[in-house]
């Protein structure tokens, strides 16, 4: 089995996540994704007024509802402290034993890997695909892969995908200002005016 891992604080989740999972899943030719909101980032301060993280988690799983070959994981809600990225594919290699696992990234966590906590365990256990966030970016990120397939005897993949040019930060505001229409799926939306998520961001 051939399965992505998808993280990220999802603050909320939109569809630029949406789009991201897609464009990896025919890219990588994955049988699957495993969505994984994190509890703590070691890379980012969630920002203020945010959602806790058992809200984050029910707003990813509404975000990717009926999605097909899509899992939201609570992995790392359920642990304690920052969720690193080498913990959590241990404790992926036990829940799926024999399985390939590919790390789904946007440009800025790809071009950072060999900064993050045991990076020679994380790029030693899965291969690492970069999706791109922005036009002309491909250059570095091929060289990146470089890098990182000499260093760490990498397995990389940079995917020529579609982009949707929208960043959670301007999701927060949008829904601040009574707006959110085309960010989010429609049912999230509702979900996050029902419970007044964002209000003040």
């Amino acid at each position: 089995m051939k399965l992505g891992i998808y993280g990220g604080t999802f603050n909320p989740p939109h569809n630029g996540h949406i789009n991201a999972v897609r464009e990896a899943m025919n890219g990588l030719g994955l049988d699957g994704v495993l969505v994984i909101p994190t509890r703590v980032s070691p890379h980012k301060t969630i920002a203020g007024n945010s959602p806790p993280p058992e809200e984050r988690l029910k707003m990813t799983e509404i975000a990717f509802d009926g999605m097909e070959h899509v899992t939201v994981s609570d992995v790392e809600i359920k642990r304690e402290g920052p969720s690193y990225t080498a913990d959590t594919i241990g404790e992926l290699r036990e829940m799926y034993p024999d399985t390939e696992f590919w790390l789904i990234t946007g440009t800025d966590m790809f071009l950072s890997i060999q900064t993050w906590v045991r990076p020679e365990e994380i790029l030693s256990s899965c291969g690492i695909c970069a999706l791109s966030r922005g036009k002309g970016e491909t250059e570095k990120l091929y060289r990146h892969a470089e890098f990182l397939t000499q260093r760490y005897g990498a397995e990389c993949a940079i995917l020529d995908n579609s982009i949707v040019e929208v960043s959670s930060t301007e999701v927060r505001e949008a829904v601040a200002r009574g707006e959110g229409d085309g960010y989010l799926p429609a049912k999230l939306l509702d979900y996050i005016k029902a419970k007044g998520f964002y209000n003040g961001c």
